[in-house]
């Protein structure tokens, strides 16, 4: 997954609002992890990235504006530069990456229901969502791996929240193809720089 030692720098970008940036960029003051059992990649930071700082930047206003329902004029994004080994950062866009994520969480699953059978019991529903088997699957190989972030592609539908979704017209609007590249920092020691931009 990448040499031992090369070592390179993200950027990666945060939505949220004006109060929680100023906490965040505080003295001794750190980001609050997200820690849901159906996260896109795990316990972590999130941060969204791109080729071009301007798409990720707008993403996160987005996440902010039209997910988190914070009002426009109370939204701040977090630029964060991230120095990370490449060897740490579990990039599910890999094709390599991915097929050896799918065996290991296949491995994880194929467990659990052998556990289940000795003891005569069936998998809980909780046990085969999909979201969820994938948070927990990535963060127990994580830890396992040592892993230090993860990044996924993943469509979200920014316009279900939004002020063009007068008529609900877009709550199931979704797509099987990604709109968006996440970042989920494990490790939040890796951010060499942050910085708060109210408005681009």
């Amino acid at each position: 997954m990448g040499n031992n030692e090369e070592r390179v720098e993200i950027i990666g970008f945060h939505g949220t609002d004006v109060i929680s940036c100023k906490k965040i960029l505080g003295n001794g003051c750190s980001f609050k992890e997200s820690k849901k059992e159906t996260e896109w990649a795990g316990t972590g930071i999130y941060f969204f990235i791109s080729e071009k700082d301007k798409k990720a930047y707008n993403d996160a206003h987005k996440w902010a504006t039209d997910i988190k329902k914070i009002p426009n004029k109370n939204v701040s994004v977090i630029k964060a530069n991230i120095r990370i080994n490449k060897n740490k950062i579990l990039d599910l866009r890999e094709e390599l990456t991915f097929e050896i994520f799918h065996e290991y969480k296949d491995s994880m699953f194929q467990k659990a229901i052998e556990a289940a059978r000795e003891k005569k019991q069936k998998l809980k529903k909780d046990s085969i969502n999909g979201r969820r088997l994938d948070t927990k699957a990535i963060n127990r190989f994580c830890e396992e791996m040592r892993m230090h972030a993860v990044i996924v592609q993943r469509y979200i539908n920014f316009k279900k929240n939004s002020k063009d979704n007068i008529e609900h017209l877009y709550d199931d609007y979704a797509s099987s193809i990604p709109n968006c590249t996440i970042f989920c920092l494990r490790n939040q020691s890796f951010i060499i720089k942050k910085e708060c931009i109210k408005n681009e």
